[in-house]
């Protein structure tokens, strides 16, 4: 003859483990859903701004652009037509090797 907690505490572990069970689906359902949201909800904010993207790098292009011309361009047209030894230096066969050696070394320290 089965006692009554025996019964009692097969029962109930069996009840506990099919609830569990069901939690567990309904999480993983759930975090699916969460999941999926996510994903389409990120994938329409990079397509909707897009175009805003596009128009700030076209600025910052712009920018990068002018501000090369003035700060490092001009400067260097203007000193190879007045400078010798600076026409000579940049005539130097091996003066980009030195220069992105020192640039190296400038960014590693």
């Amino acid at each position: 003859m089965k006692s009554w907690v025996t019964t009692t505490l097969r029962t109930s572990s069996a009840f506990a483990a099919n609830v569990i069970g069901q939690l567990l689906r309904h999480t993983h359902k759930v975090l699916g859903y969460a999941y999926r949201i996510t994903r389409v909800t990120i994938k329409y904010c990079v397509k909707a701004s897009r175009p805003l993207i596009k128009s700030i790098a076209k600025y910052l292009h712009r920018g990068y652009r002018v501000s090369h011309k003035h700060i490092a361009k001009r400067p260097h047209e203007k000193l190879m037509s007045k400078e010798g030894r600076y026409a000579q230096w940049h005539l130097w066969e091996h003066h980009q090797k030195v220069h992105y050696s020192v640039l190296t070394v400038y960014t590693l320290l």
